[in-house]
C-alpha cells in the first residue's frame, strides 16, 4: 500500500535509526584494553577530545550510509526529497550519537555481566523516544527546526562537561 507507506516511512526511518545506535557501546573496548586509561596518562590531547573525535568518526560512517540508503528508498518508493529531511536526519542521527555516548560513558565502570546491556537500553531508549518524536514532527510540519538544534547543543554542551570527569573517574578507579 503506497499511501500507507508514504505517511508512514519516516516513523519507520527513525526506528531503524534507533535500533541501529541503541545498542552502541563506544568506550567498552578501549576500556577493558587499557586504551582510554592511555588516553588519559598520556596527556597528548585532551581526553575530551579524543572521545569526541571518535564519536565523530564513527557518526560520519554511519550517516552516509544512512543518507545513501534513505536517498536510495526515496528514489525507489518515490518519496519526496526535501533539504528539511536530510538536515533533520543528519543532526538528528548526531543527536542520537551523543546521547548514546553518555550513556556509555556512564554504563562504562559496571561489572561484565548480563544486566549491563539491560541498564544501558533501560537508560537510552527513554532518552531517545522524545527525539524521535520531535524529529518526526518536525519532518511533517517542517516547523520547530531550531528545538532540535537547540537539543544537540544542550546533549553537547552535557557530554562536554559529564562525560571526561565520569571517564577520569572509572579511570582512577
Amino acid at each position: 500500500w503506497q499511501e500507507l507507506l508514504y505517511s508512514f516511512h519516516l516513523g519507520i526511518f527513525w526506528t531503524c535509526l534507533l535500533f541501529s545506535f541503541l545498542p552502541e557501546r563506544f568506550y567498552v573496548q578501549d576500556y577493558h584494553d587499557g586504551t582510554l586509561e592511555l588516553y588519559y596518562l598520556s596527556r597528548f590531547a585532551p581526553i575530551n577530545l579524543i572521545l569526541f573525535s571518535k564519536m565523530f568518526g564513527y557518526w560520519l560512517l554511519k550517516i552516509s550510509g544512512i543518507l545513501c540508503s534513505y536517498l536510495l528508498l526515496s528514489l525507489f518508493y518515490q518519496f519526496e526529497l526535501s533539504l528539511i529531511t536530510c538536515l533533520t536526519l543528519i543532526l538528528g542521527s548526531f543527536i542520537f550519537i551523543l546521547v548514546c555516548s553518555l550513556h556509555s560513558c556512564l554504563t562504562l565502570g559496571l561489572q561484565k555481566t548480563h544486566g549491563q546491556n539491560v541498564l544501558h537500553f533501560l537508560t537510552t531508549l527513554p532518552t531517545l523516544l522524545p527525539l524521535i518524536l520531535l524529529c518526526n514532527y518536525i519532518q511533517t510540519e517542517s516547523t520547530h527546526f531550531l528545538f532540535l538544534i537547540g537539543l544537540a547543543g544542550l546533549y553537547l554542551s552535557i557530554l562536554t562537561a559529564f562525560g571526561s570527569h565520569i571517564l577520569k573517574n572509572i579511570i582512577n578507579q
